[in-house]
C-alpha cells in the first residue's frame, strides 16, 4: 500500500501547502482512493505538485461531517465525475462549534451537495472495494475528547451535543498488513481502536490520522496527563501510527516521547508505502 498526504496542518516543503485539514490518497489493490479532501482545494494542488491525477481516483471517502474534511467535496466533484462518495448518512446535519467569542459557527458540509449523483449515503459499515472497508457506530467513552464538549448539530431547530453518529472510519487491508484510517477521532482514538479489534478480532497494523488531542478554536491541547493516558494505552497495542492535524503539535511532542520510532508526524506532500 502506499499513501500521499494531499492535505495537512503542515507542510513536508515550501513547494507544498497547508491548511487545517486532511486528505489522504492510498493505493490498495492496484485501486486510487480518496478519504478525506480537506478543507478548500488544496488538496488538488498539491496533488497535482506530486503528479497525481484525481480524475484516477476509483473510490472516495468522507469520515465525517466538518468542513474540515469535506470543505474540498466541490473541488473533488469538479475533477472527478465517476467515484462514488461513501458518507454517513447523518454527516450533511448541520452541524456547528462554539467560538470563545460566543459566536456559533457553521462547520457543515455544503447541504447543496447532498443530492449530487455521486454521492452513496450509507448507514453503518459497509465494504466498499477490494481490501476497503467502512466501519462506525463507535460507542464507547474512555478518554473522551474534551473539545467535543464545543461541537453541537442542530436538531428539530435546537442545537444539542453531537454524537458523531456521522463519523465513519476505513480499513484498509492488502498482502496481509491492515491499516486504519481515521479522520477526527471524535469517538476518541482509544474507544475507535477497541471498537475495531472486538468486531474483527484483531488490531491493524497503522492507523493513520487525526486523534483529537487538541482544541483548534481555542489553540490548546488536552491537558498533558490526558495525553500521556492515551499515548500509553496506544503504546500496549501492536500498532505504528502516522498522525497530525487534530492531534496538535503539544499532544503529538507528548506521544513522541511515549511512543518513540512507532510514531509518525504527517505533512502536506508527505509520500510513505507499508
Amino acid at each position: 500500500m502506499k499513501f500521499w498526504i494531499l492535505a495537512e496542518n503542515t507542510a513536508a516543503g515550501p513547494q507544498f501547502e497547508a491548511e487545517h485539514g486532511l486528505s489522504v490518497l492510498a493505493l490498495v489493490n492496484g485501486n486510487d482512493l480518496l478519504f478525506d479532501m480537506g478543507k478548500t482545494g488544496l488538496f488538488a494542488r498539491n496533488a497535482a505538485k506530486l503528479g497525481l491525477s484525481l480524475d484516477r481516483v476509483e473510490q472516495a471517502v468522507l469520515s465525517h461531517g466538518h468542513y474540515d474534511h469535506g470543505g474540498g467535496l466541490p473541488a473533488f466533484l469538479e475533477w472527478n465525475h465517476s467515484a462514488p462518495v461513501w458518507v454517513q448518512r447523518r454527516a450533511f446535519e448541520r452541524h456547528f462549534s462554539h467560538r470563545p467569542s460566543g459566536e456559533e459557527a457553521d462547520i457543515g458540509l455544503c447541504p447543496e451537495l447532498l443530492d449530487h449523483p455521486q454521492l452513496r449515503l450509507i448507514d453503518g459499515d459497509r465494504e466498499i472495494g477490494p481490501g476497503m472497508r467502512l466501519f462506525s457506530g463507535v460507542e464507547g467513552k474512555t478518554l473522551w475528547p474534551s473539545s467535543n464538549g464545543v461541537l453541537s448539530k442542530l436538531e428539530n431547530g435546537v442545537l444539542v451535543p453531537d454524537d458523531f453518529g456521522h463519523e465513519q472510519h476505513l480499513l484498509l487491508e492488502e498482502a496481509g498488513k491492515r491499516v486504519l484510517l481515521v479522520g477526527c477521532s471524535h469517538c476518541g482514538i482509544v474507544n475507535i481502536l477497541q471498537s475495531f479489534f472486538e468486531k474483527t478480532g484483531v488490531y491493524p497494523d497503522v492507523v493513520i490520522g487525526g486523534f483529537h488531542l487538541s482544541i483548534p478554536s481555542a489553540g490548546k491541547s488536552e491537558p498533558p496527563e490526558t495525553v500521556d493516558q492515551v499515548g500509553k494505552w496506544l503504546k500496549k497495542l501492536p500498532c505504528r501510527y502516522y498522525t497530525g492535524h487534530c492531534t496538535g503539535e503539544e499532544a503529538c511532542a507528548r506521544l513522541s516521547d511515549i511512543l518513540g520510532e512507532r510514531l509518525k508526524l504527517i505533512h502536506s506532500g508527505m509520500t510513505f508505502s507499508i
